[in-house]
């Protein structure tokens, strides 16, 4: 996907948010979809491990999971 289609200006004010585990990570569906890794200053600002952002409004918070 261009990395056009994505901007900071069009962060929803409230996202709708879902937590996920690391197999989801790994699924078709995550590699199909046009998804971006948030900068660390995003990140921290959200108070989040990791933060991913897809296209069209929706974010989906990944939890770094320990072994």
């Amino acid at each position: 996907m261009p990395a056009s289609s994505m901007s900071h200006s069009t962060m929803p004010t409230a996202p709708r948010s879902v937590s996920m585990d690391a197999d989801h990570v790994e699924s078709s569906m995550w590699k199909t979809l046009p998804w971006r890794i948030l900068t660390e200053e995003e990140e921290a600002r959200r108070g989040c491990e990791a933060i991913l952002v897809k296209a069209r409004n929706v974010v989906v918070t990944l939890w770094k999971m320990e072994p």
